[in-house]
């Protein structure tokens, strides 16, 4: 008679005297268990982050304490459209007139 597949049979009891590699069975619950143990640290983590972040017990920023509205600066605005102004200038004289090169092969 042919050899009938052993049935798998999920039994929670483990040998801890036999240890890891003692038995293929024991290996794979070995493996299982500690899937599911860390798997279950995982979720319990991300649910604690969750709730601390929806509560607002972490991640928490400091509130700005300087009231004050900080204004505009006109000075640098035009001193930063006086320099890309003069940058547009010398682009469009470099594109009119073309580059001229010291190199003869040119």
């Amino acid at each position: 008679m042919a050899d009938t597949p052993k049935k798998f049979n999920l039994n929670f009891k483990l040998n801890f005297h036999s240890g890891y590699d003692t038995s293929a069975e024991t290996d794979w619950m070995i493996i299982f268990l500690s899937g599911v143990t860390l798997s279950l640290v995982v979720i319990v983590f991300a649910a604690y982050m969750f709730v601390g972040i929806d509560r607002r017990e972490i991640f928490v920023t400091k509130e700005d304490t300087d009231n004050q509205v900080k204004t505009f600066d006109i000075k640098k605005l035009e001193e930063t459209v006086e320099y890309y102004e003069g940058k547009a200038i010398e682009f469009d004289r470099i594109k009119k007139g073309g580059i001229t090169s010291s190199d003869p092969s040119i």
